[in-house]
């Protein structure tokens, strides 16, 4: 057969990487993806830096349970919870708030050995965050009998329910039965010969074949009330349940136990403690307008509107308004891990099982019931995450993860959970420690603690167009070598990091949106631990004509060819990379210092540490009219040509012999490095003069075996990159012809 000249088309570079043969992976898939991301809408971009916030600490962090208020737009706070303390910190500025502890900090000790990452869950409503301790066994006490020493530090909005200091103790203490009658008319009358006495305690038992079980009437002003029976004055113990994080008015914080009621009606058998009491609580949630609990295999939620309230509110009826505490119906033990809200209903998730906690109509203690859903194993030290209208859960398998993702089939209404990273089944580790998501970006990120992907994080971007999944995207970002990713954390377009460098432990952000900007330059400085030098941080030496800038972090723990210093203002500096060669570096009194040529006081600059991405695409082929890969001709390819737009510097690397043989073949048929940039080719040009950004196409030439050519785009720079598109020409030969 004749040589024929081919040309393929690559659509998008936005659908991550596949680990399936070359020959199976869509056209959009990569052989490797590394500080890249991808999407939809703009391509394939080089990942947003994370930018410093603060140093939060020197201790030691790494097992610290992380949770975010996101209050509104312009107040989100990072909560840090520790073995035996909590911290809060503004998640715009890094600054710590203050946190009053005004009964103490025993809630927050971890009982047993146990980690504080595994040890607590926080759910935050408005200003309030339930923080439950889930190594401490709930109980019950004797409820006093006058306002509780400690009721001026509880914490419940009057919208919350009656805030009365007497729904909280039983002012009669255990009290004595008077008398039992039939019915509430058979209560003695003040006419009759024994007239009723104020605190006269009744108890009213109906008749044996009306399946009544009583209730408890006390006179008190003249008329009868209903009330709480012959020792059943009992308190939940608040010192054991989950405490409220508040947010007051002038911006501090404090950590105390919530307001639980005292049983006010019934007793022990017509009024028990909710299923919780005596056990540890393993969930915390909010739903319909209840506070809900996750305990072994129930659910217990708040009376209506009341959270504090885990009693029935009369014994003469059930109550819509009631608690609700139900169990699973299943003939295999489930644990209640976590609870998820989905659709109209709420997920529960246990390590074998996936259940739906229904209503009919209006939740109330009849409506409920619990179903099975699917019957995956899961890793329950990882809390599930909702993105959009699904809900990705781990699960393991053996050194790595699976990830699932949980939806509803809209035409048979069935429940499925798929599994998204079946193209790449030895990608992401197990140990994973955090997952978050971002219903704005419909993206997951998940860090792991396995040794030799600590310093990762791996992202999952989804995107759906109508009923077709059109982006399904594995990537990872990776930082510093010795750098340790402790969480991730997403609020809206925002990943926030906890991020251990050297002997310290950072705040960190990054921004995804596309549209994000340094200083309002109109575009983003790509480097990572960003610092934004503030005029404190400079000195300018008329003498040794020099501007040393003081950062608030640990220089040494990266290599110092890899920090760079932009400019951000002045008349042709704007975006002017300072030249790494002359920067000189100290650490003077605990102080970090670089030291570059000239006075650049006036130049707002920028400091922070560089990172490559890398885009590896995969084995290209010619398909046939069926669309399969024909892998018996021999496949030149000639040229690459890749479409980009807003770009300012990138890398079209290419290895005609593969990556274990260009060295040795380099000085012959060497890997061709081209390098774009809007003004000059190199990126020593951008030491010269301001940034700038083009729109394009950019072609280079290969002349190599397909099967052993290796193409990559790579960004070494601190200027974005975004690639749309590619396609490829070469010469197709092969020998015989299909029939």
């Amino acid at each position: 057969m004749a040589d024929a000249l081919v040309s393929r088309h690559i659509p998008a570079l936005y659908n991550g990487i596949s680990q399936q043969n070359p020959t199976l992976r869509q056209p959009s898939q990569a052989e490797a993806q590394v500080n890249f991301y991808g999407t939809v809408q703009d391509g394939l971009r080089k990942r947003p830096p994370f930018q410093y916030l603060a140093q939060v600490t020197t201790a030691d962090w790494s097992t610290a349970h992380v949770h975010t208020i996101n209050r509104d737009v312009s107040e989100r706070y990072i909560v840090i919870v520790t073995d035996g303390d909590l911290k809060v910190f503004d998640a715009e500025t890094g600054v710590e708030k203050t946190v009053a502890f005004p009964t103490g900090k025993g809630y927050l000790s971890v009982v047993g050995s146990g980690a504080a990452e595994d040890s607590f869950s926080i759910d935050s409503i408005a200003d309030y965050s339930f923080v439950v301790n889930k190594t401490v066994v709930t109980a019950t006490k004797t409820s006093p009998t006058a306002t509780p020493t400690y009721y001026a530090n509880w914490h419940q909005p009057g919208t919350w329910g009656p805030r009365r200091a007497g729904r909280y103790f039983n002012s009669n203490g255990a009290g004595s039965l008077t008398g039992t009658v039939n019915t509430w008319s058979d209560l003695p009358h003040p006419e009759d010969a024994s007239p009723p006495s104020n605190g006269d305690l009744y108890k009213v038992v109906g008749y044996d074949d009306d399946n009544f079980g009583g209730y408890y009437v006390r006179r008190a002003g003249g008329v009868w009330v209903e009330t709480y029976g012959v020792g059943a004055n009992t308190s939940l113990d608040e010192d054991t349940l989950p405490h409220a994080l508040v947010r007051e008015s002038d911006g501090t914080f404090t950590f105390t136990p919530f307001s639980y009621t005292a049983r006010q009606f019934g007793d022990d058998e017509t009024n028990p403690a909710a299923t919780f009491i005596g056990r540890t609580i393993n969930g915390v949630f909010y739903w319909k307008n209840r506070l809900g609990f996750l305990t072994d295999e129930n659910v217990v939620l708040s009376t209506a509107g009341d959270y504090g309230n885990f009693w029935r509110n009369t014994m003469t009826t059930l109550l819509d308004s009631d608690i609700v505490d139900v169990a699973l119906a299943t003939n295999k033990v489930s644990i209640l891990k976590f609870a998820v809200p989905f659709n109209d209903t709420m997920m529960l998730f246990a390590d074998q099982s996936q259940f739906s906690l229904s209503v009919r109509d209006v939740l109330t203690p009849t409506s409920v019931s619990i179903d099975e859903a699917t019957g995956f194993e899961m890793d329950d030290s990882v809390a599930p995450v909702r993105v959009g209208s699904e809900v990705y859960f781990v699960s393991k398998a053996g050194s790595w993860s699976r990830l699932r993702e949980y939806f509803v089939n809209d035409q048979t209404l069935a429940t499925d959970a798929a599994d998204v990273t079946a193209h790449v089944p030895r990608y992401v580790p197990n140990q994973i420690t955090s997952m978050s998501a971002s219903d704005v970006e419909n993206a997951l990120f998940v860090v792991s603690e396995k040794t030799g992907y600590k310093n990762r994080i791996y992202v999952y971007k989804v995107f759906w167009s109508g009923d077709t999944k059109a982006q399904s995207a594995w990537s990872y970002w990776e930082l510093d070598a010795d750098d340790v990713v402790l969480s991730v954390d997403v609020i809206e377009s925002e990943v926030f990091a906890l991020i251990k460098r050297g002997d310290a432990t950072y705040l960190e952000k990054a921004d995804l949106d596309v549209n994000a900007e340094t200083l309002s330059l109109g575009y983003d400085i790509l480097l990572d631990q960003r610092y934004e030098v503030q005029s404190a941080d400079m000195s300018y030496s008329a003498g040794q004509d020099e501007t040393t800038i003081t950062v608030p972090y640990d220089l040494s723990e990266s290599v110092e060819a890899n920090w760079k210093i932009v400019l951000t203002a002045g008349t042709g500096n704007v975006g002017r990379l300072l030249d790494q060669t002359t920067y000189t570096f100290e650490v003077v009194a605990g102080n970090d210092e670089i030291s570059v040529p000239g006075d650049i006081t006036a130049g707002a600059p920028v400091v922070g540490l560089n990172y490559e991405s890398d885009y590896t695409l995969s084995e290209q082929f010619v398909y046939n009219s069926d669309d399969m890969a024909d892998t018996t001709g021999r496949l030149n390819l000639r040229t690459l040509t890749v479409n980009f737009k807003d770009s300012g510097f990138f890398e079209v690397k290419v290895y005609p012999y593969g990556t274990d043989f260009a060295a040795d073949v380099e000085e012959v048929v060497p890997a061709a490095l081209d390098a774009f940039t809007g003004r000059t080719l190199g990126e020593v040009s951008l030491i010269t003069g301001e940034a700038s950004f083009g729109t394009g196409t950019y072609t280079t030439f290969i002349d190599g075996n397909s099967r052993d050519v290796v193409i990559k785009l790579q960004n070494p720079s601190h200027l974005q990159a975004k690639f749309t598109s590619a396609e490829w020409e070469g010469k197709f030969t092969k020998r015989t012809r299909s029939i």
